[in-house]
């Protein structure tokens, strides 16, 4: 019903943007936003608030209520892809769509309307002008992107979440050593699951004749903080970028001002995330890290050499990937309260509590890395897909399917970012 609303008032509402003049199209941008982000703040948010405000309160007798209000699926995804479509238009970046069906399409498209990737109107109605037909190198390339979605999902992603989840439900009852594994599992389960996900989305896509842009490009091989949002997540990273912290000033403003548009974007982006403030604090952590690295950077160009070195890389790769493990324990706690309890004690090494190890860690881990250094090693190269007309990748691409159903979790968990 809510999606059903958004297509049509931002349709409408796009062309009337793109006939009106000045101030008028202002007033209707203003509107499109206001709207869609109090859509937005009502399903998702409002609840967040109220308990908020309750905690301020405490103390003084008095307290909101709560709301009982179900979370539409997908909801972040679609308003965000919306409003998009709106800015671009006022922009002049996009002319509207005069069929309102091509408009429906692009918001009801089933492959990534729950998780994403966010699509930018600019890449995907251009597509609906050409006929879509069922082809066979699209069913040969898109099966097989599925196929690679289904093996991060379910065999890698479901077997490390009953570990991550047992020892994240109850942090401290477990040894630091424990807590550390967990936070491994998590950031491997948590690549896996979603980018799994987006392989899947993006292999319907190619089935249907539809290109969607690429979410993941190997974020676990990221030197530097800057470069992993170059890589994770990039539809909703760039989106960031382009709607929040350009239109903020971005770098244009003096440093002071860079470094603080880079942290409230961050901070907004870990709460479009989830209405809760370890989600709040997790991007908060990833601003005060981008901002860090900025003046880093900033740092170097005053005149200070630059110094590089497989040493040093490695180096620079390693506190980069240690930091993005340690954010992900607030993003995967429950509450900010716990998330600190997991990090002091990982810090403190604590020895007291339960002591497991995991065997499917050590295993997917490795692989997972391992696949990410030696693809980044080929990444100037074009995919390799199977072609079944040859009997030796028929046979692989067999194997490939039975390994699934063989390797498979015997429970399969939610989807991460269904939640969102």
């Amino acid at each position: 019903m809510l999606i059903g609303f958004t297509s049509v008032f931002d349709y409408f509402l796009g062309l009337a943007i793109a006939s009106a003049r000045e101030p008028v199209r202002k007033r209707l941008l203003i509107l499109d936003i206001a709207i869609n982000l109090g859509l937005l703040a009502t399903f998702k948010y409002l609840n967040f608030f109220i308990d908020s405000t309750n905690m301020l309160l405490a103390g003084t007798g008095m307290r909101l209520g709560t709301l009982q209000v179900i979370l539409p699926i997908g909801i972040s995804f679609f308003v965000f892809e919306a409003m998009s479509y709106c800015i671009d238009i006022y922009r002049g970046q996009l002319e509207p769509c005069r069929r309102w069906r091509d408009f429906g399409l692009f918001i009801f498209f089933f492959p990534r309307m729950i998780a994403g990737p966010i699509i930018r109107p600019a890449d995907f109605l251009p597509q609906l002008e050409h006929r879509l037909e069922l082809r066979w190198p699209n069913v040969l390339i898109g099966g097989q992107m599925f196929l690679l979605g289904m093996t991060k999902k379910l065999v890698i992603a479901d077997n490390l979440a009953p570990f991550s989840d047992l020892v994240f439900a109850n942090p401290t009852a477990y040894s630091g050593s424990t807590l550390l594994q967990a936070a491994l599992a998590y950031t491997i389960q948590i690549f896996c699951d979603f980018s799994g996900y987006s392989d899947m989305a993006l292999g319907l896509a190619r089935l249907l004749g539809i290109d969607l842009p690429v979410n993941f490009r190997l974020p676990y091989v990221a030197a530097n903080l800057t470069d992993f949002w170059r890589r994770w997540h990039i539809s909703l990273s760039s989106w960031l970028r382009d709607y929040l912290y350009i239109p903020l000033g971005g770098n244009r403003r003096g440093t002071p001002r860079t470094y603080v548009n880079l942290f409230l974007t961050m901070v907004l982006g870990g709460l479009w995330h989830g209405a809760s403030w370890h989600f709040v604090v997790w991007g908060a952590l990833h601003g005060l890290g981008l901002a860090m690295h900025k003046a880093y950077r900033t740092f170097l160009s005053a005149g200070v050499p630059e110094r590089s070195g497989s040493a040093l890389r490695a180096l620079s790769w390693a506190v980069t990937f240690a930091y993005v493990v340690l954010t992900w324990i607030f993003f995967r706690c429950q509450s900010v309260s716990d998330a600190l309890v997991c990090v002091s004690r990982i810090a403190g090494w604590a020895t007291s509590g339960i002591h497991w190890s995991s065997a499917q860690l050590l295993t997917f881990g490795s692989a997972v890395i391992g696949a990410h250094f030696v693809a980044s090693a080929r990444q100037r190269h074009k995919p390799l897909y199977l072609q079944p007309s040859r009997f030796p990748h028929l046979v692989l691409l067999l194997t490939w399917i039975l390994g699934i159903f063989f390797l498979a979790a015997g429970h399969s968990s939610p989807f991460i970012y269904f939640q969102f």
